[in-house]
């Protein structure tokens, strides 16, 4: 499973972030190196990814995290999402990944505040399809 696009906004030091990530021609992904300064959303950004692989495993397996509920009480979680990651006077925040794997796609979502989907349709450019039908929770 490769990890293709990750939008995040409004993400604890993260303003905005969209970025697709880039593949070779066979379909490969290239590597890609993350530098910042303290504080500047590194390891937001790594949590992110393997938030997204943990809640995906979870629903793969059901012995993949100590103590997980097939029917999600009690279950744990890699990290804390929602609102304790809002950036600090904003409206929302937003955490979108893609994934594929053997030519199937995985998304991942995670969200608080009040997210206007309308313009939210635009900014994740059909990227996200998965997550479309949702777009009116947000």
């Amino acid at each position: 499973m490769y990890l293709k696009d990750i939008l995040l906004e409004n993400v604890a030091s993260i303003d905005f972030l969209d970025v697709t990530l880039p593949f070779n021609d066979d379909g490969t992904p290239q590597p890609i190196i993350i530098v910042g300064v303290n504080g500047s959303g590194k390891s937001i950004f790594l949590s992110y990814i393997a938030d997204a692989l943990v809640e995906f495993a979870k629903t793969a397996y059901r012995d993949i995290v100590p103590g997980h509920s097939p029917i999600g009480i009690g279950s744990p979680y890699f990290k804390i999402s929602g609102g304790i990651n809002q950036k600090i006077g904003s409206q929302f925040s937003i955490g979108l990944l893609k994934f594929i794997a053997n030519e199937k796609t995985f998304c991942y979502c995670d969200h608080s505040g009040n997210v206007d989907h309308t313009f939210y349709i635009d900014k994740i450019k059909n990227r996200f399809q998965t997550i479309r039908p949702l777009a009116k929770v947000f």
